[in-house]
């Protein structure tokens, strides 16, 4: 009998329409049932709550041995199954979904890195007062002579003793404009230090606004797909439905099915990317347990014109120069105080002496004054480090500015780009696709087109739709680049 079902299923194997497909199952079905068995073995599908694809919920399990890939289920494969969506399954760390003017004013507050450069400010202005304050004078007792315990001829108190006390009270004075320069620095460094944090500011605003619309793109994307795999899940029912009435080949149904399980497939990974996006923006909203939760509430195609109706005004050069030049004039403080170093410093000691002891037993007064003297020490060094320090300075303020004008000129010419993109994508070109596939769909439905004709239309279209949402993308991306540049240029 084994030779029997060999021959047979070698003389069927040889056709290539919907017949030797159907005969081949129902002799593997035969083949079975003469071995003793009831039913033809299918893979039951791992234990899940998902439907399969193409059976409802509740479908009966009768009804398994329909579904897409009936060859995989003969085999005993286990179907596709795509997943549930993956954003809400949890709950968004915000009770409603944000907009991005929201979650711009929440990064601004909550984001870390920001946060540490506001310390930094703290740090300046620390370092401002430390360079205001003056030094402390210094109070110094010394006693000599101290005699035998007999040795109290004028009394037994200390002061009645014979001992030779002296008292002294001594102030550095800094000369050469030391004290001038050093708060100079400081005062510039605290400058640096609030440029650098309008600076961050301005940069993780872009940060958040590009992460925002990453995560619209990637929904767009997954609902993009969705479309197309329900496009071509309603096109294989339709197929099916002309296979009973001999209308079309089973070979149509397959192919479609396996285009719809390829654009499922496509939609896990966007799903993935979809949630992946979410974390990194969550990331930027400093959220503490980053999950991938988050919604939002602007769509992809307005934000771009929403963007380009706020465009920020002039406010004098970028932040990142203001803290450059800051950079400059700090280095030249610090220069001029090096060479300031050259310079000693006076320390002033008025002193009262103490002498009970006969013939002169009287209190007398002084007056000391201390220097270093610079002989080996003539801070050459310092002075070599400082002025090195501001030639690099100055090179990386030129550098900012080069910078800023080379941002601007290419964040003008991509705008201008990705703009003109985006229009040509949402006005004619995703109408131009879709009237094509309209057009394609109603010649096959109505037999003046082939299948393939069908799935070449439905898959142009998907990258058609596909390109639309990252042309959004981008026009969103260079209008925030844009207005992070274009401001701070002069006219």
């Amino acid at each position: 009998m084994g030779s029997m079902v060999g021959r047979s299923i070698a003389d069927f194997s040889g056709k290539r329409d919907g017949t030797g497909a159907m005969a081949l199952i129902f002799f593997f079905g035969w083949a079975m049932l003469a071995a003793g068995t009831d039913s033809v073995p299918v893979a039951a599908p791992p234990s899940s709550s998902l439907p399969l694809a193409g059976v409802s919920a509740g479908a009966d399990p009768s009804e398994l041995g329909k579904v897409p890939n009936v060859k995989r289920l003969a085999e005993g494969i286990p179907p596709f199954r795509p997943s549930a969506p993956i954003a809400g399954k949890e709950p968004s760390p915000f009770p409603a979904a944000i907009t991005l003017t929201k979650a711009l004013e929440i990064a601004v507050i909550r984001n870390l890195d920001l946060l540490t450069q506001k310390s930094n400010i703290e740090q300046s202005r620390a370092q401002l007062l430390i360079a205001k304050e003056f030094p402390n004078p210094n109070a110094s007792l010394s006693t000599a002579k101290i005699g035998k315990n007999s040795d109290v001829g004028m009394g037994n108190g200390f002061f009645q003793r014979s001992y030779d006390s002296i008292g002294s009270v001594s102030q550095l004075i800094e000369l050469g404009g030391k004290r001038k320069w050093r708060q100079l620095a400081a005062k510039h460094g605290l400058l640096n230090a609030e440029a650098l944090f309008q600076d961050a500011e301005r940069q993780l605003k872009a940060a958040v606004t590009k992460a925002y619309v990453k995560v619209l793109q990637e929904d767009a994307l997954v609902a993009i797909l969705k479309e197309s795999e329900d496009t071509l899940v309603k096109e294989a029912k339709i197929a099916k439905r002309s296979l009973e009435i001999g209308a079309s080949s089973e070979s149509d149904e397959l192919q479609l099915e396996i285009a719809a399980e390829r654009f499922a497939s496509d939609r896990v990974i966007e799903e993935a990317n979809a949630r992946n996006a979410r974390v990194s923006l969550e990331l930027l909203l400093a959220v503490k347990k980053p999950a991938g939760t988050i919604r939002l509430a602007d769509k992809l195609g307005d934000l771009g014109d929403k963007l380009a109706l706020h465009r920020a005004e002039a406010k004098g050069e970028r932040p990142d120069v203001v803290a450059a030049e800051a950079m400059v004039a700090q280095m030249e403080a610090n220069f001029r105080l090096a060479r300031a170093g050259r310079i000693p410093d006076l320390t002033l000691a008025p002193l009262v002496e103490h002498n009970p002891s006969p013939p002169s037993s009287t209190n007398t007064v002084g007056f000391g004054i201390s220097l270093p003297l610079p002989i080996w020490n003539q801070n050459k060094g310092a002075i070599a480090l400082a002025k090195a320090q501001k030639e690099a300075a100055e090179l990386a303020l030129q550098k900012v500015r080069e910078m800023v004008m080379s941002d601007a000129v290419q964040a003008s010419a991509t705008y201008r780009a990705t703009r003109d993109k985006w229009v040509n994508y949402r006005d004619t070109v995703v109408r131009q696709s879709n009237a094509s596939l309209q057009a394609v769909r109603f010649a096959y439905e109505k037999g003046a087109k082939p299948l393939v004709a069908l799935l070449d239309a439905i898959r142009s279209d998907n990258d058609v739709r596909t390109a639309q949402a990252q042309a959004a993308s981008d026009n969103v991306a260079a209008t925030a680049d844009l207005q992070a540049t274009q401001p701070y240029l002069k006219p």
